[in-house]
């Protein structure tokens, strides 16, 4: 939970049109991963910004369910073949889950009311759904973090012997991973032990000490 109070109050400083989506990067999301009670936490520690829900889950009684908690922002994947090539198709929504998502957060569907819109196995999903309300990282979520986790990398080439200033770094996913973006103060000022290549990622051992 540490990390994102500091991802709030690192944009925060420069925006209040904000929002936070409780998520669980896993395709597809098992409903004991979820964790809905997260959106209670949010809206209880970041009350000045919206909260909302991003969805990887088969189906919508989950997506229903964190709408009727009090999400205001639902995000899903939409796809129009669920057998396509890729990670996601699976768990994205057709048009016909889609049309019926938004006319339950549109008629706001409330949580009581779930038992009689959506079949037991689905209110059993929901139930598993609501999980924990401490934020934390899956293990089923690692894979992900690892492939799309992001590093610190030149933004441009930067000679043997060059002071590394803020200005000639990027943040992006690249393999293979380098220093972590939320060391970045840690290295700015130091040394280029070799000459790194634009868009390389940079790590600990290519820097020293000025």
């Amino acid at each position: 939970m540490s990390w994102v109070r500091t991802i709030y109050d690192s944009f925060r400083k420069f925006s209040d049109k904000l929002v936070l989506l409780q998520c669980t990067s896993s395709y597809p999301t098992a409903p004991a991963d979820v964790n809905l009670r997260v959106i209670e936490t949010y809206r209880e520690e970041f009350k000045d910004i919206h909260i909302g829900y991003s969805g990887h889950e088969e189906g919508i009684a989950v997506s229903v369910a964190a709408a009727a908690l009090g999400a205001t922002v639902v995000e899903r994947h939409f796809t129009l073949d669920k057998s396509l090539k890729g990670s996601d198709h699976n768990c994205s929504l057709v048009p016909k889950e889609l049309e019926l998502l938004v006319h339950h957060i549109r008629n706001k569907t409330e949580m009581v009311l779930l038992k009689d819109v959506f079949e037991s196995q689905e209110i059993k999903k929901i139930q598993e759904a609501m999980g924990s309300n401490h934020k934390v990282v899956q293990e089923s979520e690692l894979e992900c973090k690892r492939k799309l986790g992001k590093t610190i990398v030149a933004r441009e080439d930067i000679p043997k012997d060059t002071v590394v200033s803020a200005d000639m770094i990027d943040i992006k996913v690249a393999e293979p991973p380098g220093i972590d973006p939320m060391q970045t103060d840690l290295y700015v000022g130091k040394v280029a032990k070799c000459d790194i290549s634009k868009d390389e990622s940079i790590s600990s051992q290519m820097l020293r000490t000025l």
